[in-house]
């Protein structure tokens, strides 16, 4: 590798990591060192605190800028696609600047190298890797190739997240009434259908009681009362992908309750919030201005999508829903493989990952060895302590500085082999679905179809009454491949 220029990215997801230093300084000695073993000039350094599953990072974007003003950096330096990103978006910019400015990703601790001049199958299983961050791969192959509706079916609950006053019971995997908050809920049922207090009153009392969203720590909001005393999920159904379902888990209200207060709402005559789900809202985006794609009823049945015409300029051209699907549906195209295409590319991948294995276990045997060493002399420094060789805060400092250490490896090791471990079956969902998607398509209502098309495609524009998207990856990879019919070994 010649002497070139080089940025550095590393990522930890959240302040308290930050804080806590350990991860992020083990990502840049890792990464400095890489870098000087292989003569790369590191120019800049970026480090982050962020979560990586929407675009928009600070440092994340400000080391894009650098890239784009600085033609002359030719490497990017990351730990592993997980710490680079998790969003389709993010993924899409960097790939940009690989196919239009050179740029080679180097991905050190998966031994992986994305560049222009990467085969096709390499992309592809970048392509994964970053599927595979998005979390999607864990549920792929249930959520979108068998489907989730028998689930739904049987009564539980799809996915997404659960609605406050429940909880996830992670040994059992059931969904349960949380004990500290399912008290408030049947208060808020009860003092909306008494008709004791507005919504905007509910949302006083809910601070008082100190109700706060799981994830932000925020307060509840209006709207998110509205949505609360309207969700059959509280007495047992729920709905999904426009349906309603018998729930297996234990309501928090009763049937009785929930309908006294639907009539609470129906008696104040304008309920709040009340708007219709529609299966490709807050999706699409105006070719010409910019705006928002919005979506509306025509004739009491039919859906239409037109621009919203904030900026004014823009001819409202309504797109039937049932045309949008057609669309989506011809796009899907270049994405269908063959049996023996999908076997072919599944064997250079395979071919790929055997000759990795070495490598694979060259790491597993390093981290295996120093965990081995930090737990001796952990065990010796503890017999120095009782003898008196060493003082009681010389034996803290080292034991804690050797247990942080060996936390750090043991989850390293965890995270090797549970990657390699599904890199391959991710890869092979991937190719059946490929084959399967004119089928799978078909047979799904819109609300699925969108679950689909989230998963397929991104930045979905409608130019008049012409749908436009591009495909995310690994997808991106199946098309580019057929439509050139050719993948490069």
């Amino acid at each position: 590798m010649k002497s070139s220029n080089a940025v550095i990215y590393a990522r930890v997801s959240s302040k308290e990591q930050e804080r806590e230093r350990y991860s992020i300084d083990a990502q840049m000695k890792y990464l400095r060192q890489y870098a000087t073993d292989n003569s790369l000039n590191v120019v800049r350094e970026f480090q982050e605190a962020e979560s990586a599953k929407i675009a928009g990072r600070a440092k994340f974007n400000k080391m894009l800028e650098f890239i784009q003003a600085n033609p002359d950096v030719k490497y990017l330096l990351c730990e592993k696609t997980d710490r680079l990103s998790r969003n389709f978006k993010d993924i899409a910019t960097i790939d940009s600047l690989v196919q239009n400015q050179g740029l080679t990703i180097l991905l050190v601790k998966e031994n992986s190298e994305i560049s222009k001049d990467s085969k096709s199958h390499e992309n592809f299983m970048f392509g994964i890797k970053a599927l595979m961050a998005k979390n999607y791969s864990d549920n792929l192959s249930e959520e979108v190739i068998k489907g989730m509706r028998e689930k739904a079916s049987q009564g539980r609950y799809p996915g997404g997240s659960i609605p406050y006053g429940y909880l996830i019971d992670k040994n059992v995997g059931e969904i349960l009434p949380d004990p500290e908050r399912a008290h408030l809920v049947v208060e808020l049922f009860e003092l909306y259908a008494a008709n004791k207090m507005s919504l905007r009153a509910l949302a006083g009392w809910a601070r008082t009681k100190s109700m706060t969203t799981p994830r932000s720590g925020k307060p509840i909001t209006i709207s998110q009362i509205d949505r609360m005393l309207k969700n059959p999920f509280y007495y047992g159904d729920f709905r999904w992908a426009g349906e309603l379902f018998r729930g297996i888990h234990k309501p928090i209200v009763t049937r009785k309750l929930f309908d006294a207060v639907q009539q609470a709402f129906r008696v104040h005559h304008k309920p709040q919030f009340n708007r219709r789900s529609f299966a490709f809202g807050n999706l699409l985006v105006c070719a010409k201005c910019g705006c928002k794609i919005t979506a509306e009823i025509k004739k009491g049945k039919y859906v239409y999508y037109h621009c919203t015409g904030m900026r004014g300029g823009c001819d409202l051209v309504y797109v039937r829903e049932a045309d949008l699907i057609d669309q989506y549906s011809e796009l899907l195209g270049p994405l269908v493989l063959t049996e023996d295409k999908a076997r072919m590319i599944m064997s250079q991948i395979s071919k790929r990952r055997s000759g990795d294995v070495k490598k694979i276990a060259s790491e597993r045997l390093r981290l295996n060895t120093r965990i081995g060493l930090l737990s001796k002399w952990t065990e010796q420094a503890y017999i120095d302590k009782l003898e008196g060789t060493i003082g009681k805060e010389q034996w803290q400092s080292l034991t804690s500085l050797w247990e942080t250490e060996r936390s750090q490896l043991s989850e390293q090791l965890r995270i090797l082999n549970q990657e390699n471990q599904n890199i391959v079956p991710a890869a092979q969902r991937i190719l059946e679905l490929s084959q399967k998607l004119p089928a799978l398509w078909d047979s799904k209502n819109s609300f699925e179809k969108r679950r689909l098309v989230d998963l397929l495609y991104s930045n979905s524009t409608l130019d008049g009454a012409n749908l436009y998207a591009t495909y995310n990856k690994p997808f991106s990879f199946i098309a580019e491949g057929t439509q050139t019919q050719k993948w490069r070994g």
